[in-house]
């Protein structure tokens, strides 16, 4: 074996680990990726039901079985174990859903409120708290499609390295190839 052989063999063993490697990072952002649209899914559903258990209340026409929903995607959302969100971003993320999780315990004391008939709840002021909550859950909606979206810009960036990577590795396997086949 020449000199010239052992370097393109181990160039080319490089550049097999590290199409390897790329592949298996690629496949693990994937399932980030899966998780970041189940958090952004989750934000939305928070979003929308808190509209819907509004417009229930406003209709005299029973909503508790929502608010338990709403309860639990908001917990969801704050469980630190299952969202993936880098240490720069999870201050901003954790604001947010405090936020949110905050204007939501004073929307659901006002639905009690509202419900028995305080003088400080009246229809406009759930409206209004409503309107609010609504807005803080769309911060979170928009925050972190935010977050996702420069996370995929970034993965990218991995493809297109990978991909280059492939090619340069097909490349090196047919001069190799011509190489051996010169050599015989």
């Amino acid at each position: 074996m020449t000199k010239t052989y052992k370097r393109t063999g181990l160039f080319a063993t490089i550049l097999f680990l590290m199409l390897i490697s790329n592949a298996m990072y690629i496949y693990m952002k994937i399932g980030e990726i899966e998780n970041d649209n189940r958090i952004i899914n989750y934000a939305g559903i928070a979003r929308g039901t808190i509209q819907r258990i509004i417009k229930l209340q406003m209709n005299s026409e029973d909503y508790q079985k929502h608010l338990a929903d709403v309860d639990w995607i908001i917990t969801a959302l704050s469980d630190k174990d299952s969202i993936h969100i880098s240490n720069k971003n999870k201050v901003e993320y954790d604001s947010s859903i405090s936020r949110l999780s905050k204007s939501w315990d004073e929307l659901k004391t006002m639905l009690v409120n509202h419900r028995n008939n305080m003088p400080n709840a009246t229809e406009q002021d759930v409206i209004k708290k409503s309107e609010d909550c609504w807005n803080v859950a769309n911060e979170v909606v928009f925050s972190i499609q935010h977050l996702f979206e420069t996370r995929v810009k970034r993965m990218n960036s991995v493809v297109t390295f990978t991909v280059i990577n492939l090619v340069y590795s097909l490349v090196l396997m047919f001069f190799i190839r011509t190489f051996l086949k010169a050599q015989d």
